[in-house]
């Protein structure tokens, strides 16, 4: 009856050291969790912040890196601007210069032209005189000299009618040298307009291709 009693005793009191020895090691695995998740929490914490040095030094070196991409493009378009100007300058003085040798062209053939035709109409006066003399000699001289006379005045009608072709002829070249000249000018002003558009889509498109690089960056 005694023994019986004993054994009942010491069975509460292994159950209790057993329960205490796992409360121990319970107590022990969630310090060493505690510690784990501290470690952990600073890792994180000391790799976040170096992450972010990171990030910061590569976001310098592309706010650095977009500024002198800007720069230079800037300062191409700048320069591609002043070399349209230039060109454009260029064609103006070029158009300019070909316009004054045409205007100087056309004036000296029209000189040329006039004095032609008033040497014309002088001969034909000459001519009109030699005829009226030769006329009134005729009369004197009677019937005899009337074929000489004839012969004379058909030789007159064919040197003036020749004279005049002549003046038809000139004033038509004039008229084609006037229209070959007016041909010339909008040919060379169509030219450089054609030219100076170019140019300006020119600008414009490195304008476009530059704000569009700058986009992309």
């Amino acid at each position: 009856m005694v023994r019986h009693h004993s054994d009942d005793l010491v069975s509460p009191v292994m159950e209790i050291r057993e329960l205490k020895n796992s409360i121990a090691a319970l107590r022990e695995a969630l310090e060493q969790a505690h510690l784990d998740k501290e470690r952990s929490v600073q890792a994180a914490a000391v790799a976040a912040s170096q992450e972010a040095l990171q990030v910061k030094a590569a976001a310098t070196a592309l706010r650095t890196a977009l500024e002198e991409s800007r720069s230079d493009k800037a300062h191409a378009l700048r320069q591609a601007g002043i070399a349209a100007s230039r060109d454009l300058e260029q064609f103006k003085a070029t158009a300019a210069a070909l316009r004054e040798a045409l205007e100087a062209e056309r004036v000296e053939r029209e000189s040329a032209v006039r004095r032609a035709i008033a040497a014309a109409n002088h001969e034909i006066a000459q001519l009109r005189e030699t005829v009226t003399a030769l006329r009134d000699v005729v009369e004197l001289q009677g019937r005899d000299r009337e074929r000489a006379v004839n012969e004379a005045v058909v030789a007159r009608e064919l040197r003036q009618q020749q004279l005049e072709s002549t003046v038809v002829a000139l004033r038509d070249a004039l008229e084609q040298q006037r229209r070959e000249h007016a041909q010339i000018v909008r040919d060379a002003t169509r030219a450089s307009k054609d030219h100076i558009q170019q140019l300006e889509a020119t600008v414009i498109a490195l304008r476009e291709s530059l704000e569009a690089g700058v986009t992309r960056s």
